[in-house]
């Protein structure tokens, strides 16, 4: 979506991929890596080293990873998931893996077990192509340390590499099972109402599901319905830069405090985006809306007067016309309004309005 100072005509739907949690557990992958780091420098120092170096350079090798990951994660955990970052802590535990199996000190290769646990932390930053791209690069890795280590260095116990290559194997394969299962469940519940966790208010499955069951009622019953769309701008940043993820959510909070204060308990009210509301006032006349315009953005400009990132609440209302009406069409009208309205120097004060019948053809502000 485009920024609120521009003409904010977009394609409203059911779901905003902006408000959907990234779920790739940071801070679990990494202690699952500095554990599994501990876990190969015990069993370094407990065979003084490798097949390859010297317990110093096998604990060097440990140590740097362990570092090293520590960083990405750190660094990730602040400036959010990125695809070059997430590349970069793959490639190292591959690394790892691929070291690890060719340093190996037994025969039997216990360390192939290790690919179980990159596999696993590949699924949760990795959709299923790239998983199937790491599983496939796991795999070769496995194959040619064990060519190598078998033409080079030591006679193999065969029974014992088959049966922990198998093992590995299969546990893969359930990982990858488990991991689309996880998958499919979270998409599911993306799209089940539900309330937003930085607000408290309803997320915008919620919206569609209400307005589908309370539209048709309140027309059957010809009782008022009154929406309100709310789009917060941030003012006090400097030009061409983006509000971050952490002010959003704060000014939404901010708003969705007051809003409480002075709706009802019977209103729906909905975070429609990462800085936009939508309201649902039943039983509520259009001419009541200016009002509670009025006052959630007086409340809110006087909330943040004093603060440094002040921000100003734009308003839009409307109300269920006569004739059915999808809600995407009453809000794409009030979103068209609205950007009409600040482009042409309208007051923002209050409600800027517009006509749901003469959105029918076409018209957009009304004389209210």
């Amino acid at each position: 979506m485009t920024a609120s100072t521009h003409s904010l005509r977009h394609t409203f739907s059911r779901l905003d991929p902006r408000l959907v949690p990234v779920v790739m557990a940071i801070n679990e992958q990494r202690a699952l890596r500095l554990v599994a780091a501990l876990c190969l420098a015990i069993y370094a120092v407990l065979l003084q080293g490798g097949l390859l170096a010297s317990l110093t350079v096998c604990l060097l090798v440990i140590v740097g990873y362990a570092v090293l990951q520590s960083i990405f994660s750190i660094l990730e955990a602040r400036i959010l998931p990125r695809t070059w970052l997430s590349v970069f802590i793959t490639a190292l535990d591959l690394a790892l893996l691929a070291w690890q199996m060719g340093n190996d000190p037994l025969a039997s290769l216990p360390t192939a077990t290790l690919s179980v646990l990159v596999l696993g932390l590949a699924a949760l930053r990795w959709p299923l192509k790239a998983q199937a791209v790491t599983f496939t690069l796991i795999l070769t890795i496995a194959i040619l340390s064990t060519v190598w280590r078998t033409q080079t260095h030591l006679q193999y116990s065969w029974t014992s590499v088959a049966t922990i290559g198998l093992a590995s194997i299969i546990l893969m394969s359930l990982v990858t099972v488990m991991t689309q299962l996880a998958r499919q469940h979270f998409n599911t519940s993306l799209s089940a109402p539900g309330i937003d966790a930085s607000t408290g208010l309803f997320n915008r499955p919620t919206l569609y599901a209400a307005a589908e069951l309370l539209m048709p009622l309140m027309h059957r019953q010809q009782q008022p319905l009154t929406l309100l769309y709310i789009v917060i701008e941030p003012t006090g940043l400097a030009p061409g830069r983006e509000p971050s993820l952490a002010l959003q959510n704060d000014l939404c909070r901010e708003f969705a405090e007051i809003a409480r204060k002075r709706l009802r308990g019977s209103d729906i009210l909905v975070r429609y985006s990462p800085l936009e509301f939508v309201f649902l006032l039943l039983d509520c006349p259009s001419k009541q809306a200016d009002p509670i315009a009025h006052y959630l953005q007086e409340s809110f400009h006087a909330s943040r007067v004093h603060q440094q990132s002040p921000a100003t609440a734009h308003i839009g209302a409307t109300w269920l016309p006569s004739e059915p009406m999808a809600l995407d069409q009453l809000l794409y009208q009030l979103d068209e309004a609205m950007a009409r309205a600040r482009q042409s120097r309208i007051g923002v004060s209050g409600a800027i309005y517009t006509d749901p019948e003469q959105g029918r053809m076409g018209h957009q502000l009304s004389d209210r």
